[in-house]
């Protein structure tokens, strides 16, 4: 009966940690206004899925670095505001 409640008690755990690993990971907005104008402000944020920063693919100038933010750019293109 021990070895039972020692199992339940470590597979608890590991239960616990992958979802505060899931739930402590970044989720963002990824759109552009110039490729749909739903992006653009004001922003409605049920139009759009969030983005988990994990899943993403590393950028090849920053191979090891790991998301910790979200931003949103402001910019203008050909006198076209981009958000």
């Amino acid at each position: 009966m021990e070895l039972h409640s020692c199992v339940l008690i470590v597979l608890k755990v590991f239960l616990l940690l992958i979802f505060v690993e899931n739930a402590l990971s970044i989720k963002c907005w990824d759109c552009r206004s110039d490729a749909d104008p739903k992006c653009s402000d004001p922003f409605d944020n049920t139009t759009f899925a969030i983005t988990d920063c994990k899943q993403l693919k590393p950028l090849s100038y920053l191979p090891d670095v790991q998301a910790t933010m979200c931003r949103k750019i402001r910019q203008k293109e050909n006198m076209d505001r981009i958000v």
